[in-house]
């Protein structure tokens, strides 16, 4: 609407001819054109890009959970060969984070 307004607005003076038409005609023109570029491009680019924007993300989400899983799967196999688990393991999982209600054991 706005663009709309302004297209109007300055037809009459991107189509004059008379006393002092040389400064302002030239502005009138770039400014219809910019405006009515700019609603176009907004109306025919805009949807596809969203769109595009939209599948990219998804199919990023679904790959990171894909590599989550797949970690997780090779972590669970990994504790299957070292069944006691080492020293290292057993400092990290004795240590009390302040977000661990639990009481140490």
């Amino acid at each position: 609407m706005t663009t709309l307004v302004a297209t109007l607005g300055l037809t009459p003076a991107a189509l004059s001819h008379g006393i002092g038409s040389e400064s302002q005609k030239p502005l009138a023109v770039v400014v219809i054109g910019g405006s009515l570029v700019l609603a176009v491009l907004t109306r025919l680019l805009l949807p596809p890009m969203l769109v595009v924007a939209h599948r990219w993300r998804e199919a990023r989400l679904a790959r990171r959970a894909a590599e989550g899983k797949g970690k997780a799967a090779r972590d669970d196999d990994d504790d299957d060969d070292d069944a006691a688990g080492s020293a290292e393991d057993a400092d990290v999982r004795s240590v009390k984070r302040p977000h661990d209600h639990r009481e140490d054991t």
